[in-house]
């Protein structure tokens, strides 16, 4: 209750620019969607939204554009698609009765895979029919089949795990 008072005071002031820390930091499921609606709303109104987080699902569904740092130093910026890159998926996510036969038979089929939880991941591939035809001959049906798209959280650890990536000021 006192994120939102602490909004709706601010809200009163008809400010230009609106800066939120962590806005939806320990709110309950309808709190978050008030919040994420407030600055929605506010952001319609031709007014600006700054909005720092480290809920980068919540980010890239409200940003418009979005800078990611590490280190102290910039290092991407931009509009959310332009900075996440190509959204074609490059692998696929699938689902079997038996993850562990269809692992073995797409990977004797000289296919990449690994699982992700109960569900297995099969990486260069985009043609879901030469998935499900290689499990379909050994009797074995996909239940699920879904695109593997890149995010704005993949994107972040990707740009900041880089070891090159040195503190400011810090020899390497």
């Amino acid at each position: 209750m006192k994120q939102r008072l602490a909004i709706a005071a601010t809200l009163l002031k008809e400010p230009d620019l609106l800066i939120f820390d962590e806005p939806t930091n320990g709110l309950d499921p309808a709190g978050i969607r008030e919040i994420r609606n407030t600055m929605r709303s506010v952001g319609e109104q031709g007014k600006t939204v700054l909005v720092s987080s480290h809920i980068l699902g919540e980010v890239e569904q409200l940003a418009d554009t979005v800078s990611i740092i590490g280190h102290g130093r910039l290092l991407a910026s931009g509009r959310v698609g332009d900075v996440i890159g190509d959204q074609t998926a490059t692998s696929l996510r699938v689902g079997v009765a038996d993850p562990v036969a269809a692992q073995r038979i797409l990977t004797d089929s000289g296919l990449l895979v690994h699982h992700d939880g109960g569900l297995l991941v099969v990486e260069s591939v985009t043609d879901g029919a030469e998935i499900t035809r290689c499990l379909a001959a050994h009797d074995l049906f996909v239940s699920e089949l879904t695109p593997v798209r890149a995010d704005l959280e993949s994107v972040f650890l990707e740009l900041t795990s880089d070891e090159r990536l040195a503190p400011a000021g810090v020899a390497r």
